[in-house]
């Protein structure tokens, strides 16, 4: 049949036929739940707002103590922030492949409490003066050593100028600052409300405090830090009778991070923000301060 036919027999055919011939689909269409769109807008703000109200948290100021101690009038040339011992070199000494920098003498009446019993294997320097090596009580010696002329009598400390360790952990374990070390004071740098920057110098701090908040993450790890922190507000002065060492700082920053020198080079790893301001609120609260006015 030819196309031209087959057109008009089609168009013979009641449209009515056609409609009933094709298919239908039977397709409910869904209501939109408008409970389930509140309830996932809802959780998401609910989302947004707690992780806007932690960061607001955690960025919060410092506390200011301006005006709350008494001043005490210092002379301009005491630094601020205390910088650690400077540590002189010592000629040309090796010991196991490392070398060691001479950080200061033993008192003779001290040195009994101090050097572990039996020597150590030692080297002659470049002058070809004989020493005796010692181990430093509950100190590695991966970090410190004690040496004196076969003649002599009085100790020197040397410690290692490329020891940097690779976790809090090491490094407390390698100093032993809980058994050797003693806080003398801390200090807590801020802007005050006049925008002058301002220092209150904290004593009769507890000590196993301070060592709770600096040491308390054995396991985090340490990084070289080459630089100059600026943000430093906490400032903790310490010696450490065994390696001969006065005012060696530890620094704080407004951030979280801690930094020390060990010893030639610094440490740094983080604490967090909320261990800092715990630290400061103790101190305001339980310690005697006095603000240091610089003449």
């Amino acid at each position: 049949m030819k196309k031209e036919k087959i057109d008009e027999v089609i168009g013979w055919i009641d449209d009515s036929f056609i409609d009933e011939a094709m298919p239908t689909e039977n397709v409910k269409k869904k209501k939109p739940n408008f409970r389930h769109i509140l309830a996932f807008a809802a959780g998401f703000l609910i989302a947004i707002g707690i992780g806007a109200g932690s960061v607001a948290w955690q960025n919060r100021p410092l506390p200011d103590l301006s005006g709350k101690y008494e001043a005490k009038y210092v002379a301009k040339t005491e630094d601020v922030i205390r910088s650690a011992t400077t540590i002189s070199s010592f000629s040309g000494y090796t010991y196991s492949s490392e070398f060691y920098n001479r950080v200061g003498d033993i008192p003779d009446d001290y040195a009994s409490e101090l050097i572990a019993s039996g020597k150590l294997p030692g080297q002659t320097d470049e002058t070809t003066s004989e020493f005796e090596f010692y181990k430093i009580k509950n100190i590695s010696k991966e970090y410190a050593i004690a040496a004196r002329t076969a003649e002599g009598k009085s100790f020197s400390v040397l410690t290692n100028a490329v020891y940097l360790p690779e976790t809090v952990g090491e490094w407390k374990e390698n100093i032993a600052f809980e058994k050797t070390a003693k806080i003398k004071s801390v200090r807590y740098s801020f802007i005050g409300d006049d925008g002058e920057s301002r220092t209150v110098e904290f004593e009769n701090v507890d000590d196993s405090l301070i060592y709770s908040a600096i040491f308390g993450g054995g396991k985090a790890k340490i990084s070289h830090f080459s630089g100059k922190p600026s943000d430093i507000c906490i400032t903790i002065i310490m010696d450490i009778p065994s390696l001969a060492t006065e005012n060696y700082a530890v620094c704080i920053s407004t951030s979280g991070y801690v930094y020390a020198k060990m010893p030639e080079r610094v440490g740094t790893y983080r604490i967090s923000k909320n261990a800092v301001r715990n630290l400061i609120e103790y101190f305001a609260e339980n310690c005697e301060g006095k603000e240091l006015i610089y003449r």
